[in-house]
């Protein structure tokens, strides 16, 4: 599938109006890390988003999209999502579940597909974030409020 082909929902809905972000295309250099998104967006880790999924023993998967700067406290995100012993997805349940694999998972790929969905609240006060359009060659550039009214995620302290 093409590069062009994984960012299309986004697209789309940036055209229709319904999405206020930016594009960011890198095309010479994947993101696959927070150290290639802080290189190729010219921005502090601050600034880069993370789109995490979590599946739990029964094979329940909790979103969580947060600053790369914070690390996620397993124990507050089973009490807040009402998991059991929940961990990462690997690569292959990424690729059987939501056709993506790691450094392509956009946040409304993971609104619409998981079962809960949560932005931790550090992610609040910043002016903007980056984080995957869906390709690791593109970025989405988006302010916390427009990612909150899109995803309609919950906000929660997870960090």
């Amino acid at each position: 599938m093409s590069e062009e082909r994984k960012i299309e929902s986004i697209q789309k809905m940036m055209r229709e109006g319904l999405l206020s972000a930016e594009l960011v295309w890198h095309r010479d250099k994947p993101v696959l890390t927070v150290d290639d998104a802080v290189q190729v967006h010219h921005v502090g880790p601050e600034k880069i988003m993370k789109c995490l999924c979590f599946i739990d023993k029964k094979g329940r998967i909790a979103g969580v999209i947060a600053s790369s700067e914070v690390k996620i406290n397993m124990k507050k995100l089973e009490e807040t999502a009402g998991l059991r012993k929940p961990r990462l997805m690997l690569p292959d349940e990424l690729k059987t579940r939501f056709n993506k694999e790691p450094g392509e998972i956009d946040l409304l790929t993971v609104a619409k597909q998981v079962n809960s969905l949560f932005v931790d609240s550090s992610l609040l006060s910043k002016e903007f974030v980056i984080g995957s359009a869906g390709s690791k060659y593109c970025g989405l550039r988006i302010t916390p409020e427009e990612l909150l009214r899109v995803t309609k995620a919950k906000v929660e302290i997870l960090s």
